[in-house]
């Protein structure tokens, strides 16, 4: 039976005697197979402490054995579904992983979690890739067969056949499924199966394994991707399937996959998250969020500076602010946006917005020529005003007039279908 326990960013997990899904409670074996599944990643997924973990910026769906953790943005006030809803809706429009934002309103967000909906996306996009075609290709095959095709391998033929003249060892191009395409999706596929405890996507899975049955998947490993080439004539949607098979095999634990025990995790940067659906937004909307006659850079398409040379005149600590706008007509940066997904806290000194975060600001401002820097944080309170906010103007150097301006963004909107209230509010920010 799968155990399942669904917790926000920051909320903690309580480590006990027994489990319990309702109370957030996991046991001390268990707690111990996330640490290893942890350590297998190299990279923190939780703070520990002694009797409760609590999950860090990472969301998506940590899974050892038969508990699966699931991991949700901090924000919003609904259930989980829409919650669900909203960071797949993230994810897709800031390109992490290949979705169609259309689809993202099909899905049954509140009886699935967050992985089932993901296997559900990629089972969705496999099935129409293969609408173009189950890929074929031309593989180099030597066998001793029983007639002669192809070029005859005398040096094994002499050694092999001398007393049988009913066999010929021969060389020929084989034209088959049997491909490192096909290969990798298989695996996926299998691997998927394993992994998901929804009927109705594992008999969908199970499909695309017997529609490849002539291809050997066994003993796939992850650096096989490293060798991956994929033919021009091949469709676009074989790019995004295998796209999304890098991220399912991303995060494999080979030391935590062996036998019952099941070691996997789908995890995403909510920092990288939040950074990149900002920039895309603005890119993709740019006429209809930025004022007249200017641009946006993202810190994706170029625009870095350093902030020092070094002695032998290379550029170090390099500076890379998330959105630049220009002003066309001027040739100069109009204003900077960096966004920050942290919560602010009113009650905290300066809403709890950190010195390194000024500081850093501070130099966008000074090396970039800039007036105007706007610290862009989430929210998903309705009655936070831009006028509660403090703003700092800089006095230690009188003859550059640099401000630095906090904004907050509410995320509490059911998307896709609110997206316009977002997009109106990065558009009211860009004009400040």
């Amino acid at each position: 039976m799968r155990l399942i326990i669904s917790v926000r960013e920051h909320e903690p997990i309580y480590i006990g005697e027994s489990f319990s899904s309702e109370k957030k409670i996991i046991t001390r074996s268990q707690a111990a197979l996330l640490e290893r599944l942890e350590k297998e990643q190299g990279k923190a997924i939780f703070n520990w402490g002694n009797k409760k973990i609590i999950p860090l910026q990472w969301v998506g769906v940590a899974n050892i054995g038969n508990l699966q953790i699931e991991i949700l943005p901090k924000l919003y006030n609904d259930g989980n579904s829409q919650i669900r809803k909203n960071l797949l809706y993230m994810i897709a429009v800031a390109k992490i992983v290949p979705f169609r934002v259309q689809e993202i309103s099909n899905f049954d967000t509140q009886k699935h979690t967050f992985l089932e909906c993901f296997i559900r996306v990629f089972i969705d996009r496999l099935g129409y890739a293969y609408k173009t075609g189950i890929i074929h290709q031309y593989n180099d095959t030597e066998e001793n067969a029983s007639f002669l095709r192809g070029k005859l391998k005398m040096k094994q033929q002499l050694r092999k056949n001398i007393f049988n003249k009913s066999r010929f060892f021969v060389q020929h191009d084989e034209y088959s499924m049997h491909n490192l395409i096909n290969r990798i999706i298989k695996a996926t596929v299998e691997k998927l199966i394993t992994i998901s405890k929804l009927q109705t996507n594992i008999k969908d899975l199970q499909f695309f394994r017997d529609l490849l049955s002539e291809v050997d998947a066994k003993g796939f490993v992850p650096k096989e991707f490293d060798k991956l080439l994929i033919p021009r004539t091949v469709h676009q949607s074989y790019y995004d399937i295998l796209e999304m098979c890098k991220v399912i095999w991303r995060e494999e634990s080979p030391n935590l996959s062996s036998g019952k025990l099941q070691g996997f995790s789908l995890l995403f940067d909510m920092n990288v998250i939040y950074e990149r659906f900002i920039q895309e937004l603005i890119s993709d909307r740019k006429f209809d969020i930025l004022p007249p006659d200017t641009i946006t850079i993202s810190n994706r398409r170029g625009n870095s500076k350093f902030l020092f040379k070094n002695e032998y005149g290379n550029g170090i600590f390099r500076l890379l602010p998330d959105n630049v706008i220009y002003d066309e007509k001027r040739h100069g940066c109009l204003k900077i946006i960096d966004t920050k997904w942290k919560l602010l806290k009113p009650s905290e000194r300066n809403f709890g917005i950190s010195q390194s975060d000024i500081y850093q600001m501070y130099a966008y401002a000074r090396e970039y020529s800039c007036k105007k820097v706007i610290l862009l944080y989430p929210t998903d309170k309705e009655d936070f005003n831009v006028r509660d906010f403090p703003k700092f103007n800089n006095v230690t150097f009188p003859t550059q007039d640099i401000t630095i301006y906090i904004s907050t963004i509410n995320l509490n909107c059911k998307l896709p279908e609110e997206i316009h209230i977002i997009k109106q509010q990065l558009k009211d920010i860009c004009a400040q």
